[in-house]
């Protein structure tokens, strides 16, 4: 019998041993997706009562998921004007269910995000016996910045799942830089419900959006109107102002800049010997015959050239498949717009569109560029375009981007340009790894305000009901935010409010610059994550507050070593660069 309990106990000492190595390991926790330690919530936590039954709604209703099968209908969502929330507020969400066959069976809610660690739940019991629709409805909060994720559970493991943002709300950006989006405004207007919000009336749609940007703090959209065919179908129709008048007031009350990009030619306005240069479907790409051009811009210049809050950007990637025609006509139109333009309000800010510069022969959207920088010097020149524009797709850390950079920098300089001022007027990725998707777009919104541009525009914006599988988009086609949705947010609450002071290293080792806001200083801190990273040395005699990405704060020592991830270190006062040193 000794034996036997001797036995036990060290069975005993031996488990408990093993239960306190795993919770220690679950203390330490997973690295963060970047390399680092990432911060975390409080552990998991179920409240069995904190659902209610149709109660008073506290807010309104914004569907994110709907399910319809088998007799139950069932809405979830959020209650509240977008799919973004403060630290530490409540994050309200209903649940619409109609479906007698569930009465009295348990249902659950849970918040979730699993590299903070973080999952609460609530769990409740299902009145549905009179087969009437019931709302039930509950919260959750939240303390660190995140994606976390909404997941409704009933019975037969029925599972709706959708996303909200944890992030501070920003303040309109100044215009010391332009933090733009591509959001699709004038398609939710016109191209039909599979381009509006999921769910969503075009007015409905149209708040959401502007909602949503007025959250990240964005000064401009870049929207490709209602183009001219869909203004003027026929060469007799009157032009239908209807939808532009509207999006012309609704970012005029918003106090957002309204990047109009001026372009497309309806079929009949094409030139009919280039019809035959590009595919069917592509000839509005065609150059417009001139006179229809003239006069079309004229009809435009005369209604909004005078709005004060609209850039006139002429016509997108006209060295692409975009604009089929030689670089001679696209420079007759731009002057000719810029005229057009000009005689109307001379004060107007007027550029050309954004070129990409194709390096390779052999693709088959090849043009050599380097005719259209020759022109935008001489109409610099002469004042009719205020600045010019490029795009960089793809990832920030690969060779393509510096590749494309150093191409275009040398075309420029060799037509006598600087890219000191320009625009980056739509560059975006591609990439299914929202961590790999937030970091390569945060490089690169950073890399380009540190290297003195004045406009990006993030590409794209949001995916469609009609196309919902979009790697480019920073929210889905409900306006649930990505990863790189909350790193914007938090890239422009740090910088949007702040001027560049200096550079204090330009490597793709380390990239770090200095910027202020007049009583803090910001130094931003990344690297093209391929080449062994330098290390910036931090004042000694100066505490710093450090975040990560996501704005989550992060210890740091008297030095940093970057990855692609940027970070932020934040210091009280304003800093020289003679604070820092690079090893």
């Amino acid at each position: 019998m000794k034996v036997k309990i001797h036995s036990v106990l060290i069975m005993l000492f031996f488990t408990v041993i093993l239960l306190a190595a795993c919770e220690g390991a679950k203390k330490t926790g997973p690295q963060g997706e970047s390399g680092t330690a990432p911060p975390t919530e409080a552990p998991v936590s179920s409240e069995p009562s904190a659902v209610d039954i149709d109660s008073e709604l506290k807010g309104e209703k914004y569907q994110n998921m709907l399910y319809r099968e088998n007799g139950i209908s069932v809405r979830f969502g959020i209650l509240g004007e977008q799919n973004l929330f403060e630290p530490e507020s409540e994050i309200p969400f209903y649940a619409e269910i109609t479906g007698r066959e569930l009465d009295g069976s348990e249902a659950r809610v849970t918040f979730t995000n699993i590299s903070l660690r973080f999952d609460r739940e609530h769990r409740f019991i299902l009145t549905q016996a009179d087969g009437e629709k019931h709302t039930y409805t509950g919260s959750f909060s939240a303390s660190l910045n995140g994606v976390y994720t909404l997941t409704l559970i009933l019975e037969g493991d029925l599972r709706l799942s959708f996303d909200v943002g944890v992030v501070p709300k920003n303040q309109t950006a100044s215009d010391a830089f332009l933090y733009g989006v591509q959001p699709y405004i004038c398609r939710a207007y016109t191209w039909g419900s599979g381009y509006a919000v999921a769910g969503q009336t075009i007015s409905e749609s149209e708040e959401s959006i502007l909602n949503t940007i007025g959250w990240l703090g964005c000064n401009l959209i870049r929207e490709d109107g209602t183009v001219w065919e869909t203004m003027q179908p026929t060469e007799n129709a009157p032009i239908n102002w209807i939808h532009m008048d509207r999006l012309v007031k609704v970012t005029s009350d918003r106090g957002l800049i309204l990047n109009w990009l001026l372009q497309s030619t309806p079929r009949w306005a094409a030139k009919e010997e280039y019809l035959s240069l590009t595919e069917p479907d592509l000839y509005w790409s065609v150059c417009p015959q001139e006179e229809k051009w003239d006069t079309f811009a004229s009809a435009v210049a005369e209604r909004y050239a005078k709005e004060e809050h609209i850039f006139w950007e002429i016509w997108n990637e006209p060295d692409w498949e975009f604009f089929t025609g030689t670089p001679e006509d696209y420079l007759s139109l731009l002057e000719r717009t810029a005229r057009i333009f000009r005689a109307v309000n001379p004060d107007l800010l007027l550029y050309p569109g954004g070129l990409t510069v194709v390096n390779d022969p052999n693709d088959f959207r090849y043009k050599d560029s380097r005719p259209y920088f020759k022109g935008f010097r001489r109409l610099l020149d002469e004042g009719l375009i205020d600045t010019y524009a490029i795009h960089i797709h793809g990832p920030f850390n690969d060779g393509f981007f510096f590749n494309t950079l150093n191409e275009m920098t040398a075309q420029a300089q060799e037509a006598g340009l600087s890219m000191s001022g320009i625009f980056n007027t739509e560059a975006g990725l591609s990439e299914s790894n929202q961590q790999v998707h937030a970091e390569n777009l945060m490089a690169k919104i950073l890399y380009t305000r540190g290297h003195d541009a004045k406009m990006y525009v993030q590409y794209s914006f949001r995916a469609f009901p009609a196309s919902p599988e979009d790697g480019w988009a920073i929210f889905d086609s409900s306006l649930q935010p990505k990863k790189a949705a909350i790193a914007y947010a938090v890239l422009i609450g740090k910088l949007g409010q702040c001027e560049k002071l200096f550079t204090l290293s330009d490597s793709r080792s380390l990239f770090a610059d200095l910027y202020s806001d007049g009583s803090q200083s910001v130094v931003t801190v990344f690297c093209d994550g391929r080449q062994p990273p330098a290390t910036l040395k931090l004042p000694k005699d100066r505490k710093v507050s450090a975040y990560d990405m996501y704005g989550n704060p992060i210890e740091v020592g008297d030095s940093v070593t970057p990855s692609l991830a940027p970070i932020y270190l934040v210091f009280d006062g304003i800093l020289s660069r003679d604070s820092f040193s690079v090893d």
